[in-house]
């Protein structure tokens, strides 16, 4: 009689676990994910081999950009930039009082607006000033047009024909040839 019993309770067990199984909907026996995916930035419009030129409101020319590749990612509002060239000038051109700079770069971002460019990569920036011409190279820097001002936190290094100054941590001011070092300064002086 136990054993019957026995039998019994077991297939009453088996036979309601497989009524379970077969009413429940698939989704019950699929794990559920707790990880959030990540999405990308998509390319939202893109261009390649492009040359862009600003103008002021009297219609001086601003900058000229090159860039092997530029790329708009949705729900972006700045520009991403392959191979970046850009040249900026400023200054008096009749009284040949022109002031500048240019810069070469792996890569860069530039603001909608088109004040605020920040390059990366094996940056090179040639200033030219009243007085001189200077060579800047650092890994990466930022640069305001409206402001005419350069700043990088990282190491550069800065040539010019007397003076060669290293350090880490730039603030350059181009229009008023300002230049603050935070830290780790060397220079080196050649009187001509």
């Amino acid at each position: 009689m136990i054993r019957q019993s026995f039998i019994g309770i077991t297939l009453v067990v088996i036979i309601s676990w497989f009524l379970v199984v077969w009413d429940s909907p698939p989704e019950s026996f699929i794990r559920k994910n707790n990880s959030q995916l990540v999405q990308e930035p998509s390319v939202d419009s893109y261009m390649t081999t492009m040359t862009s030129q600003r103008f002021s409101d009297n219609g001086n020319e601003l900058f000229i950009l090159t860039s092997s590749k530029m790329e708009l990612l949705s729900g972006e509002t700045q520009l991403h930039l392959s191979a970046p060239r850009f040249v900026s000038r400023i200054g008096n051109l009749e009284q040949r009082e022109e002031k500048g700079v240019s810069f070469v770069a792996n890569s860069g971002t530039l603001s909608a607006d088109g004040s605020k460019l920040a390059l990366n990569g094996d940056v090179v920036a040639f200033i030219n000033g009243i007085s001189q011409q200077s060579t800047l190279t650092s890994n990466n820097l930022s640069y305001n047009s409206a402001r005419m001002t350069v700043t990088t936190d990282g190491g550069f290094k800065l040539v010019s024909p007397e003076l060669t100054l290293s350090g880490t941590g730039l603030n350059a001011n181009l229009d008023k040839e300002i230049f603050r070092i935070n830290s780790k300064v060397r220079a080196t002086h050649d009187a001509i």
